[in-house]
């Protein structure tokens, strides 16, 4: 899909000369780059929502759920013949 963008001058050199060296079109970096800049920020706004998800402190019955998976484990391991 075609599209046109305004960029500044320096920038557009900057990419003109990157894609060269590279020996890939223009089209074809400003595409690899928008990728990467996509992903990052997927991977950014991935590891905002762990961080929330962990950093909420638990409920008390978060605790007693805890406390009694420890213990039906516990019995499960002890029952287990080894």
């Amino acid at each position: 899909m075609k599209t046109a963008i305004s960029i500044p001058q320096d920038l557009f050199l900057t990419v003109n000369e990157m894609a060269q060296r590279l020996n890939i079109s223009r089209s074809r970096f400003i595409t690899s780059a928008i990728a990467d800049y996509v992903a990052k920020q997927n991977n950014y706004n991935l590891f905002n929502s762990l961080n929330k998800a962990y950093s909420e402190v638990d409920t008390e019955e978060d605790n007693n759920l805890r406390r009694q998976s420890k213990r039906h484990y516990s019995r499960l391991l002890e029952e287990e013949k080894w």
